[in-house]
C-alpha cells in the first residue's frame, strides 16, 4: 500500500513500486522511477528522469541522542538533479544537493 502525503507534488510519467512513503511537500519532477518500498522524506526534491531504487531511504534527517551536549541544527531538504540514479538500499540524507547525471551505490 502507499502512502503519499496530499502536499507532496508529483510529475507526469512517474512509475512508482508498491509500499512507497513519499513525505509532505516531496516534489519529484516528470519521468521518475521509484522503486518498491522507497521512503521519501519531508522537502526531498528528485529531479527528472531520476530513478531510485527499492529500499531507499531519502532525506532523512539525522537524530541526536537525548544525552547530547550539541545542538541540531535544521538542515537544508535533500536535492537530487536531473538523471540520479539511486541504488537499492542506498540511504541519503538531508543537506545532500547531487549533481545532474550522478549515481549513488
Amino acid at each position: 500500500m502507499r502512502s503519499i502525503d496530499k502536499r507532496a507534488k508529483i510529475g507526469r510519467h512517474v512509475f512508482m513500486g508498491k509500499d512507497v512513503i513519499i513525505g509532505k511537500g516531496v516534489v519529484i519532477a516528470d519521468d521518475a522511477i521509484i522503486g518498491h518500498r522507497a521512503i521519501i522524506h519531508e522537502g526531498t526534491v528528485i529531479g527528472k528522469g531520476s530513478s531510485i531504487g527499492e529500499n531507499s531511504i531519502l532525506g532523512k534527517s539525522p537524530l541526536l541522542a537525548k544525552t547530547s551536549t550539541l545542538k541540531a541544527k535544521p538542515l537544508p531538504p535533500l536535492r537530487l538533479g536531473e538523471g540520479v540514479m539511486v541504488g537499492v538500499g542506498v540511504m541519503v540524507g538531508v543537506g545532500v544537493a547531487v549533481q545532474v547525471g550522478v549515481g549513488l551505490t
